[in-house]
């Protein structure tokens, strides 16, 4: 069952322990999607209190109220979740730490999570274009 973020309404999905839109930590206070507006005694107008005020997702990511999108949301360890290009760097030379970090980050740290796997798989991938063409360099050469 999907739960929605009790700070910018979006949907989530899995074993998550903080929003990966706005970085709230995911408690008790959210609420599951089966849960109806409850409408009005004048018919089928639906009452203002029922919907939070910001229900898309790409609605305020260049407000001023979401600061995690721009300067990165803190996990439970006290690091900065931005994923930055570091990361992505670390998982390019050694793709076993790259793919090691996604995999004990993806729920904490889902940006420096992304960055890492990204670099392991573009490494990974480099390294076998380049070794098939090595492979067909010497096989023209007999």
């Amino acid at each position: 069952m999907a739960n929605v973020c009790s700070k910018c309404g979006n949907n989530l999905y899995g074993n998550k322990t903080k929003c990966p839109f706005c970085g709230e930590p995911i408690g008790s206070s959210s609420r599951t999607t089966t849960s109806r507006p409850s409408n009005s005694a004048s018919g089928n107008k639906l009452n203002s209190s029922s919907y939070q005020s910001n229900t898309n997702k790409y609605d305020g990511y260049n407000s001023s109220s979401n600061q995690s999108s721009s300067t990165g949301a803190r996990s439970s360890s006290g690091t900065v979740d931005t994923g930055s290009a570091g990361w992505g760097i670390l998982g390019f030379c050694f793709p076993i730490v790259g793919i090691i970090l996604y995999l004990v980050w993806q729920n904490d740290q889902p940006l420096n999570a992304k960055s890492a796997l990204n670099g392991a798989l573009i490494s990974i991938v480099i390294g076998f274009v380049v070794g098939l063409f090595s492979a067909c360099a010497q096989l023209s050469m007999y």
